[in-house]
């Protein structure tokens, strides 16, 4: 553009000088910047096309200085806009003006700009080139603004291809310096958010933090839309780096708020790198993989090879966790060609760690061990500590494999080292459980419970820096071996001294890490969070809630007729997105209110107050807690405490495992003749006889004095939540009668539940009516009980599932066959009851607004007869079906969903769901059934 227009500008400007005012050119040139404040597509767009018409302009009154410095703006908004050839282009007509008038500073500036693209470009040896010349010209010109931009972009350079830290700190601070020289604030905030990142790097996240902080105030001040956004990302890479994983969450979710569609793609991938690793550190590996992908394609866009080759491996890394060996293998050495081929030490390094970390799992130790090292050696070389102390954690599990606890013990402890300097204590919490391992493996029991007593105060720390309870489960679940880690060793501590509380520590530590969650919710309902909460906030809340319940029942529905994948498959991601927006909701609701502390922060439960309060005489608590030496049951009354010995969980479960198949074998087979199934179904009953008696006298055979005619209130573990130890015969005893005949047993996922509900009940008053009984609702409009008030009844497609009323458990709305025998099931219950304080809601009355009416809270047993609707993938989606249409054949709203559950206003004694397979769902460590 520029050499065909050089000729003949100074005629141009003889001939038309008074055509094109200069006045008119700084007006649009004003214009233009103003316009490029507004952080957003349309408005760079214009912006660049207005800046673009103004260095013409500037060209053909001869002012080169000008022209070349709006095309410098016009190329900043390109390179937003993923446009980096159109902008390299327009750098290299300024590059050419500037050097027609010797403007040694504007050609500095320009050269620094076009090092940042070249390395966007991957190209080492123009980037380096580039940045050379635009230093030397910038010490000669000795204006602040041009030395500032040529220390940023040799500091840029030094991080893509030197990572020299010290260097790259060195050239940053003095930025930042000529930055404030020239007091431009958006080059300040830039440098003060590369600092941020360097400080980290350099593994001073506290100095990073006030550098972040320090850009994400400059940048509010200023009003830097595209700065701050930046600076928070920046912050909360500090805060995630120290584990104040809250603190990080909300960083990243303010700066996700400010950005504009199509716009800044490289800074939106890193964006989504930092979510996808704040889920996969708590347990969500779909939410975190789907965060990644995200930011996968972004860094496509832009032709990112730096960001791609460590995702590509943090990708293959998700794939293994999930089982996809081959996929994850696939994705290692893909990341590592792209780490060669970007020359990115730490992509290398990345993409060996993970290559070893598969090795270490198929037991290929010494070829692991190869891995690791290269791995060390690369981290090593760029100066990243936190990864360098996750290698060493590696290789000392590695060498404890090999039997080798001295080199362990040596590369946990450097570990553990580094991890605290950097201020980890998510490293640390990973590292002290590993010494705490490392020792017991010894039987240095008090050396371990040291170990582990300091990791278990990190990771509760950790456990309560995230509002979210779908992360807090995940991250609990990952966790809870630390937890049996610390039983096991009281226990053996109390082996040794069993007069000093040993066991009853054990039993506190035991409920401490469960059912946390339906703790917190329980009391949550109380605390009434949403009182002072922001309107709106509440009021998305219920929208997604609705939603929620909609799609699911869609979904349910498209499921059963074998729909269009792609269709059932958006749905699927609309109630993924719609889930996290609830939990992400719910967590700022927490945070808002003023009694979540409490709620967040429990005592630890008191055996002495159990005892007091909710145990009588004729009462026993019984806890299971299984690991993987031996198991341990706690038999608390009301004036003892006793501790047992159990085999280990894998001999426990196995028994489970087996009478769960022999009560599931008396169906017929297909083609089987009648003789034939007796026979089978004869051994199969002396075959349960037997395996049973085995489990309950392994059990309970050690108490079975004690148990005799007690109430049993059973915290179960494991897969023993899959089976009703109640049906169990009496241990050693030769009658084999189940100890429901003699034992009354009530089941609770904690002692501490059982604790809370009991002080709840009494601060309710007494139900004034005995029964409220739902049965026998109406699931299909051809059901005879609908009367239709216009046309006939519509038809409806049979979909062949559920054809009797053999199960009361359901996979289709739409394929529900009625329960008609429930009806006869309500009028048994009724006689038994009465009928003078009971109500009985049938047909079109058994109604989901009917259940979640107010007046519920009026009965002492509520009982529903009914199908259950169960979402394996998403528990909290699953359900109980009431009526889906009315007397005239109208659509109702008929599942009640685990969400209005939880919201119920209930003051009842007794809550039952009559229907099959009911109590199988999925067990989430330290939760129990969900």
């Amino acid at each position: 553009m520029l050499c065909a227009a050089i000729s003949g500008t100074n005629l141009y400007a003889q001939n038309h000088g008074q055509k094109v005012l200069e006045e008119e050119i700084v007006l649009n040139e004003n214009k233009a910047r103003q316009i490029a404040a507004v952080w957003n597509e349309d408005s760079y767009r214009h912006a660049q096309m207005l800046y673009e018409k103004t260095a013409r302009d500037w060209l053909l009154t001869g002012n080169y200085q000008s022209y070349a410095a709006c095309l410098r703006e016009a190329a900043r908004l390109n390179i937003s806009l993923n446009e980096f050839n159109k902008a390299w282009q327009m750098l290299m007509d300024s590059l050419v003006a500037e050097r027609k008038i010797h403007n040694i500073s504007g050609e500095s500036e320009t050269l620094s700009d076009l090092t940042l693209i070249a390395l966007w470009k991957k190209n080492r040896q123009k980037a380096q080139e580039l940045q050379k010349q635009s230093f030397i010209l910038a010490e000669k010109s000795k204006k602040p603004r041009t030395l500032a931009k040529a220390n940023f972009a040799a500091a840029q350079y030094n991080y893509r291809y030197e990572t020299n830290l010290p260097l790259m700190t060195k050239l940053q601070e003095k930025s930042l310096q000529f930055f404030r020289e020239a007091n431009d604030k958006s080059g300040e905030v830039q440098t003060l958010t590369e600092l941020a990142y360097t400080e980290v790097m350099n593994n001073n996240p506290i100095k990073g933090q006030n550098y972040a902080v320090e850009a994400v105030n400059l940048a509010r001040t200023i009003g830097l839309q595209r700065e701050l956004a930046l600076a928070l990302i920046a912050l909360g890479d500090a805060h995630q780096r120290m584990s104040n994983w809250q603190e990080a969450i909300q960083s990243f979710k303010e700066a996700e708020s400010l950005y504009p569609e199509n716009l800044d793609f490289y800074e939106k991938a890193i964006l989504f790198v930092r979510f996808g690793f704040y889920n996969e550190t708590f347990g969500d590996l779909a939410q975190a993989r789907s965060y990644f992908i995200k930011a996968h394609l972004f860094f496509i866009k832009t032709g990112n090879l730096f960001g791609n080759s460590e995702l590509t491996t943090r990708i293959g890394q998700i794939s293994r966790q999930l089982g996809a060996n081959n996929d994850a293998f696939k994705s290692f050495q893909e990341g590592l060609q792209i780490g060669f081929q970007s020359k990115d030490f730490y992509s290398i390094a990345y993409a060996y760690e993970n290559i070893g970390e598969l090795l270490f799992s198929e037991q290929k130790y010494q070829n692991a061990l190869s891995y690791y090292k290269k791995a060390l050696s690369n981290y090593e070389k760029v100066g990243i500590k936190h990864a360098v102390a996750t290698v060493k954690e590696k290789i000392g599990k590695l060498y404890l494999k090999l039997n080798n606890r001295n080199s362990a013990e040596k590369f946990y402890l450097e570990s553990l080292q580094i991890n605290r300097n950097i201020r980890s204590k998510t490293g640390e919490a990973t590292n002290l459980y590993n010494l705490a391992l490392l020792y017991q493996s010894a039987n240095q029991i008090d050396k371990s419970l040291e170990q582990i007593t300091n990791c278990l105060d990190l990771t509760d720390f950790l456990h309560g820096e995230t509002a979210n309870v779908k992360l807090r489960q995940s991250y609990l679940s990952e966790v809870y071996s630390r937890y049996e880690l610390f039983i096991s060793l009281l226990m053996k501590k109390n082996e040794q001294f069993p007069n000093q509380n040993f066991a009853t520590k054990a039993l506190q530590a035991s409920e401490w890490v469960r059912a946390r969650s339906t703790l917190e919710m329980i009391k949550l309902s109380e605390a009434n969070i949403t009182k002072d909460a922001v309107p709106e906030t509440v009021k998305r809340e219920k929208e997604i809630r609705i939603l929620l319940n909609a799609k699911a029942d869609k979904l349910t529905n498209l499921l059963s007729i074998n729909a269009d994948q792609a269709e059932t498959e958006k749905l699927d991601n609309d109630i993924n997105e719609l889930e996290h927006e609830l939990e992400e909701i719910k967590a700022a609701l927490k945070q808002s209110s003023p009694n979540y502390s409490a709620v967040k922060n429990p005592a630890p439960f008191d055996v002495a107050e159990f005892q007091k309060n909710v145990l009588d005489e004729n009462s026993l608590l019984l806890e299971f807690s299984f690991g993987k030496e031996e198991s341990y049951l706690w038999l608390v009354g009301k004036t003892e405490i006793n501790s047992i010995i159990l085999p280990p969980r894998a001999e426990i479960e196995s028994h489970i495992e087996k009478l769960r198949e022999l009560l599931t074998s008396r169906e017929i087979k297909q083609g089987e003749f009648i003789e034939s199934y007796q026979a089978r179904i004869s051994e199969a009953e002396n075959i349960y006889k037997i395996e049973s008696k085995q489990l309950s006298d392994k059990l309970f055979g050690q108490i079975a004095d004690k148990i005799s005619n007690k109430r049993l209130i059973i915290v179960p573990d494991g897969k023993l939540h899959y089976f009703p130890i109640a049906a169990l015969p009496f241990p050693n005893s030769t009658a084999h009668l189940p100890i429901l005949m003699t034992n009354e047993t009530v089941y609770e996922p904690s002692a501490s539940t059982l604790a809370l509900l009991m002080q709840n009940g009494k601060q309710i008053s007494a139900s004034p009516k005995d029964l409220l009984i739902f049965s026998d609702p109406i699931f299909s409009i051809q059901d005879e009980r609908i009367t239709p008030t216009g046309a006939e009844k519509q038809t409806q497609p049979e979909t062949g599932f559920l054809q009797t009323e053999k199960f009361r458990f359901v996979e289709s709305l739409t394929s529900l066959a009625r329960l008609s025998a429930s009806q006869d099931e309500a009028d048994a219950i009724l006689q038994i009851i009465g009928e003078s304080a009971s109500t009985a809601l049938g047909g079109a009355a058994a109604t989901r607004e009917r259940a979640l009416d107010a007046s519920i809270s009026d009965y002492k047993i509520i009982h529903f007869a009914t199908h259950g609707l169960i979402n394996e993938e998403r528990p909290e989606l699953s359900g109980i079906v009431m009526s889906q249409f009315d007397e005239t054949g109208q659509n109702l709203k008929g599942v009640i969903r685990l969400q209005d559950i939880y919201e119920m206003n209930l003051s009842a004694d007794t809550v039952v769901l009559s229907a099959c397979n009911t109590g199988i769902g999925k067990e989430v460590k330290g939760e129990g059934l969900l």
